[in-house]
């Protein structure tokens, strides 16, 4: 995604569901996977990896996890009209140059949370760093129409 789509599927959810602009913007620890937030777990086919672990481990349908990373649709908690992850689980790459003043030499720009940050923290979906290509921990999302 371009990093004016992510915005846009920002607005979306702030116009279209019961997100407000500071759960977009400030905030988005109630509908994403954050460190320190409850998951429930509603899919039958989940695997996560918690933090330390170096393996992904199946995941019953009901447990309650705090603090992994989940495969895309495990929880319902997590999706916002029908768009999961948005905010938490994986930071995404998006095609938009980005250069942090604390890593000048990084210009490759990402979005959104980290299953290992806080929702609040200075990591809310609508949130845009940058960082290395090598660097773990993030995904890529196709266009959303």
């Amino acid at each position: 995604m371009f990093g004016i789509q992510w915005d846009l599927v920002c607005k979306f959810l702030e116009e279209n569901s019961s997100l407000d602009e500071d759960d977009i913007s400030t905030d988005s620890s109630s509908w994403g996977n954050y460190k320190g937030e409850s998951i429930r777990i509603d899919s039958e086919n989940a695997w996560g990896i918690s933090n330390g672990e170096d393996k992904y481990r199946y995941l019953p349908k009901g447990t309650i996890v705090e603090t992994n990373l989940l495969t895309t649709g495990a929880s319902e908690d997590t999706k916002v009209l029908n768009i999961y992850d948005f905010a938490g689980n994986e930071s995404e790459w998006t095609l938009e140059y980005c250069r942090a003043e604390n890593l000048p030499t990084s210009v490759c720009g990402y979005r959104g949370g980290f299953w290992l940050n806080a929702g609040r923290d200075g990591f809310p979906a609508a949130v845009r760093d940058s960082g290395f290509v090598d660097s773990g921990g993030k995904a890529f999302r196709p266009c959303l129409f």
